[in-house]
């Protein structure tokens, strides 16, 4: 599966899980993977982006 660095303002607005929702909704079934910056860190830790 092919993966897809998504970046910008908008991914770190209140309603980000929202737009990641819209994003993943909009690729499923192409074979591409979103990968969003506040998917979390190397060490499994989810990013603090309040």
């Amino acid at each position: 599966m092919k993966r897809i660095y998504i970046a910008g303002p908008w991914v770190f607005r209140p309603n980000t899980e929202d737009f990641k929702a819209d994003v993943r909704a909009l690729l499923h079934g192409s074979g591409t993977e979103p990968v969003f910056p506040t998917d979390g860190l190397p060490d499994g830790t989810d990013m603090d982006v309040s």
